[in-house]
C-alpha cells in the first residue's frame, strides 16, 4: 500500500471570479436606466404641455418621442442585467447600455 502524502495530487485554484464587478455593473446600468428615464420622462411631460414657466404651445410629437426614449431608457437596465451573466457580449451590451444612457441623460440636461 502506498501512502496517501505521496499519491495525493494538487487540487486546481479556482479562477477568478468576476460576480463582484458585475454585481456593481448590473447596479450602475439600472441607476443609469432610471436617472435617464426620470430626466426624459420630465422633459417629456414639459415639451407635451408646452409649459414650464409660461405657456407657449404644445408638441405632442415631440411629448411623445421623449415619453418612448423614457420607456426605452427605463427599461433598457433590467434587459442588460437579465442577459449579463450569459456571455462576454452581454457584458459588453451592459457596459454600452451604461454609457450609452449615462450620454444620453447628460445631453438630455445639457440641451434644457
Amino acid at each position: 500500500m502506498t501512502s496517501p502524502y505521496l499519491t495525493q495530487t494538487a487540487v486546481p485554484a479556482a479562477a477568478p471570479s468576476r460576480s463582484v464587478g458585475r454585481a456593481l455593473l448590473a447596479g450602475a446600468v439600472i441607476a443609469a436606466g432610471i436617472c435617464g428615464a426620470v430626466i426624459a420622462g420630465i422633459i417629456a411631460l414639459i415639451t407635451w404641455s408646452g409649459c414650464f414657466i409660461g405657456c407657449t404651445g404644445t408638441n405632442h410629437a415631440g411629448g411623445a418621442a421623449l415619453a418612448i426614449l423614457a420607456a426605452a431608457s427605463l427599461a433598457s437596465g433590467p434587459l442588460a442585467v437579465s442577459g449579463l451573466y450569459r456571455s462576454a457580449r452581454w457584458m459588453q451590451f451592459a457596459v454600452l447600455t451604461f454609457v450609452g444612457t449615462s450620454l444620453l441623460a447628460l445631453l438630455v440636461l445639457a440641451g434644457s
